[in-house]
């Protein structure tokens, strides 16, 4: 949703609300950080970026999990 979207659009059809740092924070989500930018590194056709965790929290929905090929939830049996 977020990568297919012109940058004044990404936010129009999605809850959220502003951060203590004035950055987005999606409603609803498992959790969220608000981090400054420490490095950049070249990563092949990407850039691998590091931060400074400056605040963050933990939501009542449960973290939405990939591991081998599969999404699943945290706790959630299979």
């Amino acid at each position: 949703h977020f990568a297919s979207r012109p940058v004044d659009l990404r936010f129009v059809e999605v809850a959220w609300h502003e951060g203590p740092a004035g950055d987005p924070v999606l409603d609803d989500c498992a959790a969220w950080l608000s981090c400054r930018i420490e490095a950049v590194h070249a990563g092949g056709d990407h850039s691998i970026l590091v931060g400074r965790v400056l605040d963050g929290s933990l939501g009542e929905e449960p973290a939405l999990v990939f591991y081998r090929g599969i999404y699943a939830r945290v706790g959630e049996e299979r």
